[in-house]
């Protein structure tokens, strides 16, 4: 009966914007402007557009030895080929581009733009436009070649993506600057002082005005140190490691890092430590004796701020080429050779020390102490004790007993 054809859906454009939200949907765009090899992102937008503009190496209009050029490259979903010459890797799935543009577009009749100016010296704009399409095959993008002077682009290569019909949402209920600017600022935080010790820092602003990234930690200096782990794949024992940059605070700090965020060249998501997998790493160690997985949870996730770092996450792929983090680059897959081994090995590593520190303030004798302690102290305030019965052991006032 002959072969059948795959199509592809165009509502399978919607569903993969669904992966992205308005506050997180301009960190996929950076990311990519940044594997671009750009030192330099300004995002723009009001109630009528969306402007990127980098400076990165632009569009190759070239084909390679895959039979490809570049922009042929950007419209195969699913597949990422790195780019020669290629600074950073932060993703490899090809989608987080386009599911953004997508997001921020009005999906009933979606118009964008990208204008290249490559390194050739060739200026090109790209146009996107769709609206009741069945299937994604039947869009048609259009390439065009431009002069110099009608491509916007102030460098001397560079992209510049233009979204010319909003999402409805973002007309009507207007833009989430805090939470954009916010989550600008926290996915790349690390990864800006990652680039700079390479001498490749990068700038990047949102309506004119430069986010700032601060390194700095609130609270009292706790677990800053590098921790090896090992995972198995393909039947092999293989070790990677794990930074951790952790501070003690007080619950009541105010501070932009209000959690432990986890770390893989860029934020993936906050932690959110889980009792039952700290009741599963500590099952065979008889710790929680005075302490039960519920509360070690609610003191790491209250009093422990900071950052873990694993490259690993990003950099080991499994055996159908997937890193640990999933789809929506802000979670990890749990099937993933490295995910289990990761999290088991910082949950102890972690875990172990707060353990012994709220096993020795539950415990009854040193309540029992305590409490004693406080009575002394307030005998010793409220009546007249002579010096000579009075003593300290321990840090507990005691009275002593008179001789016969």
């Amino acid at each position: 009966m002959g072969n059948i054809k795959i199509r592809t859906g165009n509502g399978l454009r919607a569903r993969l914007a669904t992966t992205v939200s308005f506050e997180n949907l301009f960190t996929e765009l950076v990311k990519n402007s940044l594997q671009n090899n750009a030192t330099e992102v300004r995002i723009r937008y009001d109630d009528k557009q969306a402007i990127i503009l980098d400076n990165g190496t632009g569009f190759d209009h070239v084909k390679d030895d895959t039979g490809l050029n570049e922009f042929e490259k950007y419209f195969v979903f699913g597949n990422s080929y790195t780019k020669a010459h290629k600074h950073l890797n932060l993703g490899q799935m090809g989608i987080g581009g386009k599911a953004a543009n997508d997001k921020l577009s009005d999906m009933n009749n979606t118009h964008w733009s990208l204008t290249t100016k490559n390194k050739r010296n060739k200026c090109f704009r790209l146009t996107f436009k769709s609206s009741d399409e069945k299937y994604l095959d039947d869009i048609q993008p259009t390439l065009d070649g431009i002069p110099h002077n009608k491509s916007a682009i102030p460098y001397k290569t560079g992209t510049r993506i233009v979204i010319h019909n909003l999402d409805p949402n973002l007309t009507k209920n207007g833009w989430p600057d805090q939470q954009i600017h916010d989550n600008l600022q926290q996915f790349f935080n690390m990864l800006y002082f990652q680039t700079a010790k390479k001498n490749r820092n990068f700038k990047l602003f949102v309506n004119d005005k430069q986010i700032k990234f601060d390194q700095s930690l609130p609270g009292t200096k706790w677990k800053h140190e590098t921790v090896k782990f090992n995972y198995k794949h393909n039947g092999k024992t293989q070790q990677a490691s794990y930074t951790l940059m952790l501070n003690r605070v007080d619950p009541r700090t105010k501070h932009l890092l209000n959690c432990v965020d986890l770390v893989s060249y860029t934020r993936v998501s906050s932690i959110n430590w889980d009792q039952k997998r700290l009741q599963r790493v500590f099952a065979m160690d008889d710790r929680f004796k005075h302490v039960t997985p519920r509360q070690l949870s609610q003191h790491l996730n209250s009093h422990i701020r900071g950052y873990v770092m694993c490259d690993a996450l990003s950099d080991v792929k499994d055996d159908t080429g997937m890193s640990a983090k999933d789809l929506s680059h802000h979670r990890l897959n749990p099937d993933h050779p490295v995910t289990q081994a990761f999290l088991d090995s910082l949950y102890r590593h972690v875990g172990k020390d707060i353990i012994h520190t709220l096993n020795k303030k539950n415990d009854p004798n040193t309540k029992l102490s305590n409490t004693l302690n406080r009575v002394c102290n307030i005998m010793f305030k409220h009546f007249n004790i002579p010096d000579e019965f009075i003593t300290t052991k321990q840090n507990t006032v005691q009275i002593k007993r008179k001789q016969d």
